[in-house]
């Protein structure tokens, strides 16, 4: 249970709260939590220890898509409670920060949001992404233009290579493990790649 984290502050409300400590983070949906997600979140913890930092996972309470589409109903593999139990029980991170997806965050400029949010809200140091991350208003910045923008803001910038396993064709991904359980019904290979059972939550009821 080393990595059992009971006392992880998990923030819904960056203006309510101050960040005492400077952190490393990283930012992503972790739809699943899989290890592709592990292995980047323990790049993250190694980069943490070495500098002196906490540690934070940066995430947010619905799929950005659903804030232009409100029928869209985004077949995830985990829900935000999931989640978050995750982080909590298997993870080791200090903070937790679910961001509501608003259409105010979603015209942030890349730039803006490391400054505004990362920065200026969060006391992030350290930002360490994953191979195919990109955020910001329409996506058009890569990393590159992250590394630039956080060496002007006093935010070391880092990247992670992507899990290549053997007999996939393709990177772990949530995409490839949600075409694995809903298209194929490998729920098997599914549990491989998120290590840990794949689940559904719902509600009893009295009927065959």
């Amino acid at each position: 249970m080393a990595n059992f984290a009971p006392q992880m502050e998990i923030i819904y409300n960056i203006d309510d709260v101050k960040i005492p400590s400077p952190c490393a983070a990283t930012i992503g949906v972790f739809d699943g939590v899989h290890i592709g997600h592990r292995m980047l979140l323990s790049d993250l913890k190694s980069d943490a220890k070495k500098a002196g930092l906490k540690t934070m996972a940066i995430t947010f309470d619905r799929h950005p898509r659903q804030l232009f589409d409100a029928n869209y109903k985004p077949q995830l593999i985990y829900t935000l409670k999931e989640k978050e139990m995750t982080f909590r029980y298997a993870l080791g991170i200090d903070y937790l920060v679910v961001l509501p997806f608003t259409m105010e965050m979603a015209q942030l400029s890349a730039r803006d949001f490391m400054q505004q949010v990362l920065k200026n809200k969060l006391n992030v140091k350290l930002l360490r992404l994953g191979y195919d991350n990109r955020f910001g208003h329409g996506r058009e910045e890569v990393f590159e233009d992250y590394k630039r923008y956080g060496s002007e803001m006093g935010i070391k910038v880092l990247q992670s290579e992507p899990l290549q396993l053997e007999g996939y064709s393709e990177p772990v991904s949530s995409s490839l493990i949600r075409r694995l359980i809903a298209e194929d019904g490998n729920v098997k290979d599914a549990m491989t790649l998120m290590n840990w059972p794949f689940e559904l939550w719902g509600t009893v009821k009295q009927g065959e």
